[in-house]
Order: structure tokens, then C-alpha cells, then sequence
């Protein structure tokens, strides 16, 4: 840590500004340390410190925090100037996070000088952080030039601009123009689904001229923003787009008139439905009508449409009625609906009976799969068998149905006892080795180790893993992963990660390096943090350590160690980990 050093002769202004530190916010503060620095002041957090004893806890925490983040601000900052293009890629990035609006003048350098990967970090940075005094460098990229610069730009700009008053924003979106006729598709598509947050008159008047652009996904990108923006003319523009060529538009679209229209819009979508459409199209008209009567909460209007020719309509009109059932947990009223004559009523109507009902419900259920002829309403009575069953936490009834001739439904009830049952039941699982299914083969592995991870049996699960194939090995070695943590044995997790070296094993791999640093950065050992930050066998893991390291390091009050870290061997890890510290703690 740098000493004070006392007596030290300021100018006057640089006096006054420490004086004034207890009403200072943030930004002011870290001005005032890199003032400070600029001027050859050795200053600590000592300093601050005794500048601020009248000050309350928040404001003290505040101020700290703004001298920390100043300080790593120089040193980011002169990562800018670095030879290499992934250090300055990583410093752009880490100066946006970090919020500091005073970090502008310098990212603007790179608009024009610094290689392309850098400008577009530099620009998406800006955009961040940066205020209108920034808005001509990211205009001066929107010429010619690769055009991902260009597109980070316009999204930049219009970020500003959102941050910004309603006020200048007509002037605003003229001075835009040009990204209008960007040659470049993606940048007529990035500046109007960011124009389309910004919403307001302008910006539905520049986003309305693209719903005809030529390219596809600029329409799209334009109906969406069209749709967020909203109002009157929202719906007419939309509505105008049921004819367009492309099949996209035109469901985009209807989904947009469902969001945000009103009656006055089913009779265009119902154009839509009854004409010879493409399915995704005619599926969203269906949608955006019944989303407009649900709006209106006309339960009569979607009963009638129980009579539709089509399926579909009939479908989304009854899980809309039986939702508003559910929510008033109507049981009476959807038991009625089991002898609906409309097929697509029933099913629904069985589904909810699975998601709110109980014992008596399974009965009722249990008569219709006795009585009832029709295949797809049995075998949604079979799964919403199972859903009551496990909620009631009936397992036997639920080991019945492993011998159940429907696929479907064997799986759903192994699922359902992995998630509940215990180690009595494992034979029961085990015996399914013999299922004629290896989708049943493989959800029976899985549920076996959900129970042994309940019940933090490791060494059946060690044994799992070794000697497992597919997804129950995975899943084993997981389990190990997190029973390990919670014991917090890291030279276990270490041993864990060094051995992994199989294709298989990755994931595993990859959990028990996160978890050993987990459980370090618990313990605030900052060396064993930093040994495995600088091992190159860790490196796989080592965003994860990076982040361990900071946050032990500004724990245990060790900033000046984590400062040199940065200038002897910085990496992009370490620059991301600081700024996603100070953008959290902001």
C-alpha cells in the first residue's frame, strides 16, 4: 500500500477538491484521483479515509470504491496503448464495463487508428458509457469500412440516445440518416432494433419506411420494433405487412397485432386463418386472436370458437378458456369438460386436472383411460396421472407404471421417482436395465443418481461414474462435483480436474476446476487463487479463476498485489473479472 505522505505541498485546487471529498459522488472522486496521479501525488486510502469520518457508511463504501476503481482505470487504460489487438479488445471491453464516462476520450482514439476487432470494442464500449459529446466519432465510422464497426457503431449511438432527452431527438434521427441506406443489411437491422427501444414518434416514422426494405431480416428487425413501439398506427402498419412476400413477415406480424391490437384487428387475422396459409403463419393469426379476446376476457367468443373447422383454432381457444379455469382452480367446471364433445376441449381440460388436482382427480382420470376410446386423450390422462401422483408423493403407484405399454408414460413416472424417491427405491430403477426402451434405459440412469446425490452416497456414485456409459456417467461425475464442494475438499476437486482428459469427461472436467476455485475463493486463500491462475494446466478454468482472484483480493485488502499482477502479466481474464467486479458493485 503507498504511504501518505504527509506535508506534501498541493496546488490550491487539488487542496480544495480533498477537502470536499465527504459530498463528492463517485465520478467526482475518481477524478480527483487521477488528477492527483497526473500531478505526482502519492496518495492512499488512508487519505480518503480520514477525509470522510463524518460521513455516513454508504457514502465511505461509495468513496472507496471510486479510488479502487480510478486506480485500475490508469492501469486499464494504458492497456489501450498494449501491441497486442486481444489486450486492447479486452481493455475497450473492461472500460465499458466499468462505467467510467471519463474513459470516452480515450476508447474514441481507436475509432479510426486501432485494428477492426479493437474499434468495435471500442465503439460497443462507448456506447456503455459515453454522452452526446461522443456522438460525432461514432457518426464519422458510418462511411465506408468493415462494416461490423459500423454496425457496433449505430448501436452505440442510439444507446446514447436512449440515455438522452425526447427533446433533440428529431434532429438526432436526421443526423442518422445515413444508416437508413447502409449498404450493409446488419446495420440498417442492429440501428432499427435499437431505434425501436428508444420508441417515440421519430423513431416510429424512421423504423415504419424499413417494414418494405428488401432484405428480410431488416423487416423483421422493423416489425418488432414496430410492435415495442406501439400505438394506433402500430396496427395499420402491421396489418398492411399480412401481404408480404415472405412468409416470416407475415407471422411476425400477426404475432406483433396479437401483442398490441385490439378487437378491431380479428377480422384481418381471421383473413389470414381461413386462407391457404403457410402453418407457422395461420398458428400465429390463431394466437393473436385469442390473445385479443383474452385481453377483452370475452370466455364467450373463445367457447364459440370451439365449433371452428380447424384444429388448431379449436385447440388455442380451449387452453385458453381451461387456463383461466385453472387459475380459479374451477375443478367442477373442468371436470364438466371431460365429456366436451370437441376433442381438442377434452385433452385440455385433462391437462389441467394433472397440474391442480388430487387424489380424486386420479380416479376420474383412471375411469377415462377405462372408458374412453380415443388414444390422445388416454395417454394425456396417463401423464397427468403421474403429475398427481408425484405431487401426492404416492410411490408405489407410481412403480406401477413402469410396466405401462406406453413409452411416454414410463418415462414421465422413473422421472418423477428420481425427483422424489430415496434409496429404497434404486432396485426399482435398476430392474429397468431390461426395458425394451433406452430412452426408459437412459432416464432410469439418471434418476438413480438424483437419489444418491440426495442422499450424498459418493462412493456409489464414484462407482457410477467409472464404470457408466452416456448420460449416467456425466450425470455421476457431476454429482461427485458437487458433493465434494459442499465437504469443500479442493485437493479432491483438484485430483478430479487433473484427471479428466477424455472427451466424455469435459463437463466434469470443467465443474470440479469452477468448484475447487469456488471453495477457495470461500476460504479468501488468495495464493492457492493466484497458483492456479498462473498454471497453464488451469487454463481452461481460468476466467473462473481470475474471478476468484479479485474478489479475494479486494476482500483481504491486497490491491496493490493485484495491480502488478496486471502490469507483469495481464490477460484478457483478469481485465474482464475487474470490470465485471466494479460493474456489480456499481
Amino acid at each position: 500500500m503507498l504511504e501518505v505522505v504527509e506535508g506534501l505541498p498541493l496546488v490550491d485546487d487539488l487542496q480544495r477538491r480533498l477537502d470536499e471529498v465527504p459530498s463528492m459522488d463517485d465520478q467526482a472522486i475518481g477524478r480527483l484521483i487521477d488528477d492527483l496521479r497526473l500531478a505526482g501525488v502519492p496518495i492512499a486510502r488512508t487519505v480518503l479515509e480520514q477525509r470522510i469520518k463524518e460521513a455516513d457508511f454508504r457514502n465511505m463504501i461509495m468513496v472507496l470504491l471510486g479510488v479502487t476503481r480510478a486506480r485500475f482505470m490508469v492501469e486499464v487504460k494504458d492497456l489501450l496503448q498494449s501491441e497486442d489487438a486481444e489486450m486492447q479488445q479486452a481493455a475497450a471491453k473492461a472500460l465499458g464495463r466499468m462505467g467510467r464516462k471519463e474513459a470516452t476520450e480515450a476508447l474514441r482514439g481507436f475509432l479510426e487508428k486501432g485494428g477492426w476487432f479493437v474499434c468495435q470494442a471500442a465503439a460497443e464500449a462507448i456506447g456503455k458509457i459515453g454522452g452526446r459529446e461522443d456522438l460525432e466519432a461514432l457518426k464519422s465510422v458510418f462511411g465506408e469500412g468493415i462494416f461490423k464497426i459500423r454496425e457496433a457503431a449505430a448501436e452505440a449511438v442510439v444507446k446514447i440516445l436512449e440515455r438522452e432527452e425526447a427533446a433533440e431527438r428529431k434532429e438526432d434521427f436526421e443526423s442518422l440518416a445515413p444508416l437508413f441506406t447502409d449498404p450493409n443489411a446488419n446495420v440498417r437491422e442492429t440501428f432499427v432494433m435499437v431505434a425501436g427501444r428508444i420508441g417515440g414518434e421519430e423513431a416510429f416514422k424512421a423504423v415504419r419506411e424499413l417494414l418494405t426494405d428488401p432484405d428480410v431480416g431488416v423487416r423483421e428487425a422493423a416489425v418488432t420494433a414496430v410492435r415495442r413501439i406501439g400505438g394506433g398506427e402500430a396496427t395499420e402498419a402491421l396489418t398492411g405487412l399480412f401481404g408480404d412476400r415472405a412468409s416470416s413477415i407475415r407471422e411476425a406480424a400477426a404475432e406483433a397485432v396479437g401483442e398490441i391490437g385490439g378487437r378491431e384487428n380479428i377480422e384481418a387475422l381471421k383473413g389470414l386463418i381461413n386462407r391457404r396459409e403457410d402453418e407457422g403463419v395461420q398458428s400465429a393469426a390463431i394466437r393473436a386472436v385469442v390473445k385479443i379476446l383474452e385481453r377483452e376476457d370475452d370466455l364467450g367468443a373463445l367457447k364459440r370458437l370451439f365449433k371452428h373447422k380447424d384444429a388448431n383454432v379449436r385447440r388455442v381457444a380451449a387452453q385458453s378458456v381451461v387456463k383461466t379455469l385453472e387459475r380459479e382452480e374451477d375443478l367442477e367446471t373442468l371436470k364438466d369438460l371431460l365429456e366436451h364433445r370437441v376433442q381438442e376441449v377434452r385433452r385440455a381440460a385433462v391437462k389441467a386436472l394433472g397440474r391442480i388436482g388430487g387424489r380424486e382427480e386420479v380416479s376420474i382420470l383412471q375411469e377415462l383411460l377405462d372408458g374412453h376410446e380415443e388414444a390422445l386423450v388416454k395417454s394425456t390422462a396417463r401423464q397427468s396421472i403421474v403429475e398427481i401422483l408425484e405431487r401426492e408423493e404416492n410411490l408405489e403407484a407410481l412403480k406401477e407404471l413402469f410396466r405401462h405399454t406406453g413409452l411416454k408414460v414410463r418415462r414421465a413416472a422413473v422421472e418423477a421417482l428420481g425427483r422424489i424417491g430415496g434409496r429404497e427405491d434404486l432396485e426399482d430403477l435398476r430392474g429397468l436395465v431390461g426395458d425394451d426402451s433406452a430412452v426408459v434405459k437412459s432416464t432410469a440412469a439418471l434418476s438413480e443418481v438424483q437419489i444418491l446425490e440426495r442422499e450424498e452416497d459418493l462412493q456409489a456414485l464414484k462407482g457410477l461414474f467409472e464404470g457408466a456409459n452416456g448420460d449416467g456417467r456425466q450425470a455421476a461425475g457431476c454429482a461427485v462435483v458437487k458433493i465434494l464442494e459442499t465437504r469443500e475438499d479442493v485437493e479432491a476437486l483438484k485430483e478430479l480436474f487433473r484427471e479428466m482428459n477424455e472427451d466424455d469427461e469435459v463437463v466434469v472436467k470443467f465443474d470440479a476446476g469452477r468448484a475447487a476455485i469456488r471453495v477457495l475463493e470461500k476460504e479468501g486463500n488468495l495464493e492457492a487463487l493466484r497458483q492456479l491462475f498462473e498454471d497453464e494446466g488451469w487454463s481452461s478454468v481460468q476466467k473462473a479463476s481470475a474471478k476468484g482472484l479479485v474478489s479475494v483480493s479486494f476482500r483481504n485488502d491486497c490491491l496493490d498485489d493485484l495491480i502488478e499482477t496486471l502490469k507483469e502479466s495481464p490477460s484478457p481474464e483478469l481485465i474482464d473479472a475487474l470490470a465485471d467486479h466494479f460493474a456489480a458493485a456499481a
